[in-house]
C-alpha cells in the first residue's frame, strides 16, 4: 500500500478475492476507524473486509476519534486484470496465445520460418503487460534460397527427356524466370514450359523448360525456274544425312547455289542435307537474259520483249531459238545486235522502228523472217542472210530508206 496525503493504493493479485482492513490499519490514543463504501460514512463494511471485483475497488476509511470523525482516507484496492497476449509469427511456427496477470513479464517465444531470418518481435519485453496484446513478429527474406531448373528435350519417339538440371539460389519469395537455354537443333515450347516462379522457403521451386525438335526444311527460292530432290521439311535426328540436287531445265536460267539463310553453303548442284539447318536452293535468270522477257523449256527459247527499250546493244544468247514477234520493236536506240545460232525464227515486226540499227548478220540457223521484221529501221545499211532461211515475210525490209545492199542465200524459196 502506498500513502500520498489521504491517498492509499495498491494492487493485489489475481486470485485474491477478499481484502481485509484488519491488521492492515493501525490506531493508537483511542482512535477507532469504519470502513465505507460512501464518502458519507454510508454503506458501511461492518467486517472490515472487503469483495474485490477485478480492477479497481474504492472505500473510504474514516478515523473517529471520541465519537468525531477526524479524517478521511481514500482507499483504492486493485485487483489485478488478466490480459490475453497472442502472437502473429506473420509465416513462422504457430504460437499459442497466454493469458497473463497485469504486470507480468513475459518471455518472447522462438519462431522459425522456413526461407527467413527472424528480426524481432514489435513489443519490449522488458516492460510488463497492462492491456490486452497482439505482438507480431518480423523476418528477413533468405538470399540463398535454392531452386531448380530442369531442361528437357524431345524425344525422337514422342514425350521428353531431362537433358540438365540447374541448381540455382534467390531470394525467398522473390518471383524468378528460367534462363532459356539454346540446345542445337532444338526450339524452346513455351507451351508446355514453367519458367517463372515464386521461390519458396523450403527450396522446393522446380521450374521447368521443354523444347522440341527443330524442324528443317528444303526449299527452293523460285518453284518456275528451278526445282530440287529432297522437297520438304525434316525433324532433326530423325532422318540421317542424304543428297539433295538442284536442277532448272529451263534455257537462260540457272542454278545460283545452296543458302542457309543468307549464307552461300554450297554452289554445287548435289549437296549432302544433314537436317541441321534449312536450306535454299536459289536459281536466277543469267545474267545476258535479264533485260529479256521470255519463256523457255529445255528444248526452246523464245525472246518476246524487251524490258529497257534505250538499249543500244542487244546480244542473243546462242541458246535462244526463237526472237517473237515484236520482240525488239520500237528501240530506237538500238545500234547494234548479235543473234546467237539456235535462233530458227524471226518474228513479224521484230525489229521494227529500231530507227538507229545500222546491220544485221541472221545467222545460218535461222530458217524464216516474219513480216515487217526490220521495217522503217532507217538507218539500217546491210543486211546478211544465213544460209538457212527459207522464207522472208511481207515488208521485212519495208522503209528501210538507208539499205543499200542485201545478199540472199540459195536456200530462200520465197519472199
Amino acid at each position: 500500500m502506498t500513502v500520498n496525503g489521504n491517498n492509499v493504493y495498491g494492487k493485489v493479485s489475481n486470485d485474491t478475492e477478499f481484502y481485509s482492513f484488519i491488521g492492515e490499519v493501525v490506531t493508537a490514543g483511542g482512535a477507532t476507524y469504519v470502513v465505507s463504501y460512501k464518502l458519507d460514512g454510508g454503506d458501511v463494511i461492518t467486517t472490515k473486509t472487503l469483495p474485490l471485483n477485478v480492477g479497481d475497488n474504492t472505500v473510504y476509511v474514516t478515523e473517529y476519534i471520541n465519537n468525531e470523525p477526524t479524517n478521511i482516507y481514500v482507499v483504492t484496492i486493485r485487483r489485478k486484470p488478466m490480459y490475453e497476449v497472442t502472437f502473429n509469427s506473420n509465416g513462422g511456427t504457430a504460437v499459442d496465445s497466454i493469458t497473463v496477470e497485469e504486470d507480468s513479464l513475459i518471455e518472447a517465444p522462438e519462431v522459425i520460418r522456413v526461407g527467413y531470418t527472424f528480426a524481432s518481435w514489435d513489443y519490449d519485453f522488458t516492460a510488463p503487460i497492462t492491456k490486452d496484446a497482439n505482438i507480431s513478429a518480423s523476418w528477413k527474406a533468405n538470399v540463398d534460397t535454392k531452386y531448380t531448373v530442369e531442361y528437357y528435350l524431345e524425344n525422337i519417339g514422342g514425350g521428353y527427356t531431362m537433358a540438365e538440371s540447374v541448381e540455382l539460389y534467390g531470394t525467398t519469395d522473390v518471383i524468378i524466370t528460367a534462363e532459356v537455354k539454346m540446345f542445337e537443333h532444338f526450339a524452346f515450347n513455351e507451351s508446355e514450359s514453367t519458367i517463372s516462379g515464386n521461390i519458396a522457403g523450403d527450396g522446393s521451386l522446380v521450374l521447368t523448360v521443354y523444347y522440341n525438335r527443330m524442324v528443317y526444311t528444303v526449299s527452293v527460292s523460285d518453284a518456275s525456274i528451278g526445282t530440287v530432290t529432297g522437297l520438304g521439311s525434316y525433324v532433326s535426328g530423325t532422318v540421317e544425312p542424304f543428297e539433295i540436287t538442284a536442277y532448272t531445265d529451263r534455257l537462260g536460267c540457272e542454278f545460283i547455289g545452296w543458302y542457309c539463310g543468307e549464307k552461300l553453303c554450297s554452289t554445287d548442284a548435289t549437296y549432302m542435307f544433314a537436317v541441321e539447318h534449312d536450306i535454299e536452293a536459289r536459281f536466277a535468270v543469267k545474267s545476258e537474259m535479264q533485260n529479256f522477257i521470255f519463256t523457255s523449256t529445255s528444248t526452246d527459247c523464245v525472246v518476246s520483249a524487251v524490258k529497257d527499250k534505250t538499249v543500244t546493244e542487244i546480244i542473243v544468247p546462242n541458246y535462244v531459238t526463237s526472237i517473237g514477234a515484236y520482240a525488239f520493236y520500237y528501240c530506237p536506240s538500238l545500234t547494234s545486235v548479235t543473234i546467237g545460232n539456235s535462233v530458227t525464227t524471226i518474228g513479224s515486226d521484230a525489229f521494227r522502228d529500231c530507227t538507229s540499227l545500222t546491220s544485221v548478220t541472221i545467222p545460218d540457223s535461222v530458217t524464216s523472217i516474219g513480216s515487217d521484221a526490220f521495217r522503217n529501221c532507217k538507218s539500217l545499211t546491210s543486211v546478211t542472210i544465213g544460209n538457212s532461211v527459207t522464207s522472208i515475210g511481207e515488208s521485212a525490209f519495208s522503209d528501210c530508206d538507208s539499205l543499200t545492199s542485201v545478199t540472199f542465200p540459195n536456200s530462200v524459196t520465197s519472199i
